[in-house]
Formats: C-alpha cells, structure tokens, sequence
C-alpha cells in the first residue's frame, strides 16, 4: 500500500492538477504558511540545508538521466552518520526535485524518523 509521502513524491508536475498540489503541498510547511508568493530555490534550499544539519539526513547527488525517452533528475537522500540510501527522488525539473527533498525531510522529521 501507498503511503501519503509516497503518493506526494509520484507526483508529475506535466500534470497541472498535480502540480498544482504538489506546491499546496509546499506552502503548507511552517516555513510558507501565510505567504502567497511561491518560495524561490534558493530558498528551499537553504531550508534544506538547516534540516541536514539538525538532523542525520542529507541529499547526496542530483543526477540527471533518460528513462523510456522520458528525461528526468533524481537525487538521493541518505542517513548522514550511516551513509545507508534512505530513498531517491525523482522530478522533472530541479525545483521540483528540492520541492520534493524539502517535503520529504520535513516529513520524516516530523515523524521522528530522523
């Protein structure tokens, strides 16, 4: 069975309607809420960045690649004191791809799974 974090990292955004969730998605995080404009790279980023170094989490590469003529980038999440592949990511573009990270982080923190 599909877990809620699953289901949001299988979003495409070529989708309109997915896209459009997937960024709801974004602006929900306490980082965003209440803030109407759509948060820059940059910024997710830097926020990323505060999470690694809270937490045993880290993003490790981007790698771009071709799958079925489809091109795409993936990035790989690891636990940062054991080096063990957590999971790979993967979007279209590469603000999708941090948009993606960002959720994902935030949720396993949440969690407690960090």
């Amino acid at each position: 069975m599909i877990n809620k974090i699953q289901k949001v990292l299988m979003l495409n955004t070529e989708d309109k309607e997915q896209k459009k969730k997937l960024y709801e998605i974004l602006k929900s995080l306490p980082w965003f809420k209440g803030n109407e404009e759509v948060p820059t790279i940059q910024v997710i980023e830097k926020i990323i960045h505060k999470i690694e170094d809270k937490y045993n989490i880290k993003m490790t590469y981007i790698m771009f690649t071709n799958l079925d003529e489809t091109q795409y980038y993936s990035a790989m999440i690891k636990n940062s004191i054991t080096d063990e592949h957590v999971i790979t990511v993967n979007g279209r573009t590469i603000y999708e791809i941090f948009t993606k990270v960002l959720i994902f982080m935030y949720y396993k923190a949440k969690k407690g799974d960090l």
